[in-house]
């Protein structure tokens, strides 16, 4: 109903992905994105399909982002294919190395180590940015920040770090630095 309903939908795969872009709309127009009629919707596996279908029928804006899993070609350009209507705009990382959004926000924000610190500080738990902080090397930092969210041996790990991780950036008043699809998912025609 709430696409139907909305005039500008951002569809997501998860709670994470929706606190970031509502922070960086909150901070880039001192509201939510709601409060200017863009309704962000948390789908999962084949719901996309679902909201998809409605869209392209009564015209509603969709912007998707999705993770790249691994693929950009297959599983965003491929599959963008199968909707290819004007109202429907996909979005993700392209870089297949950085498969989902928090290797995406690790690598925006470690173009330097001060500016990783940052984010760190922000985005950790207490007690893993006690344990990061004690890492010398800019990559071994970046390395350790990776584990943090999909574990140490590249396991998925969809726990409550990646959701309390965004709930930590949300609630900050710093300012991080985004993954340049994230900023064009927030943009509409």
């Amino acid at each position: 109903m709430r696409i139907v309903l909305s005039k500008k939908v951002i569809l997501v795969e998860g709670p994470s992905d929706e606190l970031i872009l509502k922070k960086k709309y909150l901070q880039d127009n001192k509201r939510l994105p709601e409060e200017d009629g863009i309704d962000i919707i948390v789908v999962r596996g084949i719901g996309f399909k679902h909201y998809l279908q409605i869209a392209k029928l009564i015209g509603t804006k969709v912007n998707v982002v999705k993770d790249n899993d691994g693929s950009h070609q297959s599983n965003i350009v491929d599959y963008a294919n199968n909707f290819n209507f004007k109202n429907i705009k996909f979005f993700s990382e392209p870089n297949d190395k950085l498969k989902s959004l928090e290797p995406s926000l690790i690598a925006a924000n470690g173009k330097d180590e001060k500016t990783l610190d940052k984010f760190a500080e922000i985005a950790l738990s207490k007690i893993a940015y006690n344990e990061y902080k004690e890492i010398k090397s800019l990559d071994e930092k970046i390395e350790y920040f990776k584990a943090v969210y999909v574990g140490e041996k590249g396991d998925k790990n969809y726990g409550s770090k990646k959701v309390d991780s965004a709930v930590r950036i949300f609630d900050s008043a710093d300012v991080i630095q985004y993954p340049n699809y994230l900023l064009e998912a927030l943009k509409f025609d």
